[in-house]
């Protein structure tokens, strides 16, 4: 259990970003604050101090990309980094 607001240095960093690409099938564009899945994703993923050099997730032989960095920070310049 975590206690501090520090990131999980035992988290499977490519299974928490997939658990973020389903979860973000299941909203809609308002919800998402008008990103698409890949920006989605790497926005929690940036909150949560994780992947930061993960790129794409492959699962079931289907790659899912994840948006750099910079992208995102183009779109929130506000965003956690």
């Amino acid at each position: 259990m975590l206690t501090k607001r520090t990131a999980d240095r035992h988290a499977v960093v490519d299974k928490v970003a997939f658990k973020y690409v389903m979860w973000s099938w299941k909203l809609n564009d308002t919800k998402r604050r008008g990103l698409n899945t890949r920006q989605w994703t790497r926005y929690h993923l940036m909150h949560l101090g994780l992947g930061k050099n993960l790129d794409r997730i492959r699962r079931g032989g289907k790659d899912y990309v994840i948006a750099p960095e910079e992208e995102l920070l183009e779109l929130m310049p506000q965003a956690i980094t």
